[in-house]
């Protein structure tokens, strides 16, 4: 899992886990829960946290020739990714096409050394790109 805010990462890592300070995530898995309706909330969860396997940085808008989006030391993050998920990520850091452009090509890059490449993307599409 990767993000570009320590605060964000501290968050993940404190639900991964188990902290008793992590914020408390149920509403959302019970709501998982009533879509699948085979498996209870708690599964669910403890799905999820087994699924992480490691928090690390990223930057979408800076390209490293040895890390690309990701630290040096994080480079072999892609290799072992099942699928990248963005969430109102792009939209947000990109001020125009260009930067639009730019992120999109950095992902690709990193999408295209997946073992099964998935991209998942939440955008907004009612902005002015």
């Amino acid at each position: 899992m990767c993000d570009f805010l320590e605060s964000n990462r501290a968050e993940v890592k404190r639900f991964w886990r188990n902290e008793e300070d992590a914020f408390h995530l149920s509403h959302y898995f019970e709501f998982i829960s009533g879509l699948e309706s085979n498996h209870s909330a708690k599964e669910i969860e403890a799905r999820t946290r087994d699924s992480i396997a490691g928090v690390h940085f990223c930057d979408v808008t800076r390209w490293r020739p040895t890390g690309g989006i990701f630290n040096d030391d994080d480079s072999e993050i892609a290799q072992k990714a099942d699928v990248i998920i963005t969430s109102l990520v792009f939209d947000v850091v990109a001020v125009d096409q260009k930067a639009f452009a730019a992120v999109l090509a950095n992902v690709r890059y990193v999408h295209q050394s997946l073992p099964t490449p998935v991209v998942v993307m939440f955008v907004e599409l009612s902005g002015a790109i």
